[in-house]
């Protein structure tokens, strides 16, 4: 008993495969490029296309992105910053300090929460951050860390903006 949607399926990778051969073998026609989109609801539909990267996203390029933060801020604002900007659920933030890793924030576990919370209530002054230091933010609802540069911003920048 062969359902058939997976014989239709596994036939067209099969026939999708010997033309790829094909093509490689005598070098006829150019090969597939990267990415192809089969749709048989009504008929028989078939893309190939290659899938264009934006260079500025954060979650398949390693481009690091900016943050501006005003210099007399607390931690809590930049981590607030950061879960808004880019939704986050349980971030970890870490970064060198004077050639030292230090893990900033965490949540993963209790342990963790309780030695980092108090890192909340610090200015960033206080906990080291200059301007222009890298910070890595990780979290579950993301594929992969991201870079983080943070951008101090003087009060007088901040409301000259406003």
């Amino acid at each position: 008993r062969i359902i058939p949607a997976v014989a239709s399926t596994n036939a067209v990778i099969a026939s999708i495969c010997a033309t790829e051969v094909f093509k490689l073998a005598t070098s006829s026609v150019l090969l597939m490029n990267n990415y192809t989109m089969f749709n048989d609801i009504e008929g028989i539909y078939m893309l190939t296309y290659p899938p264009e990267k934006r260079e500025d996203c954060p979650i398949c390029s390693n481009v690091p992105v900016r943050v501006q933060i005003n210099e007399t801020a607390k931690f809590q604002e930049l981590v607030d910053q950061l879960i808004e900007k880019y939704q986050l659920i349980a971030p970890l933030i870490c970064t060198q300090i004077d050639g030292q890793s230090k893990t900033l924030y965490m949540t993963s576990t209790q342990q963790m929460l309780e030695l980092t919370k108090p890192h909340l209530r610090m200015t960033l002054q206080e906990l080291g951050l200059t301007n222009g230091i890298e910070m890595l933010v990780g979290d579950p609802a993301r594929a992969s860390s991201m870079r983080v540069i943070i951008s101090l911003t003087s009060s007088m920048e901040t409301t000259t903006a406003k």
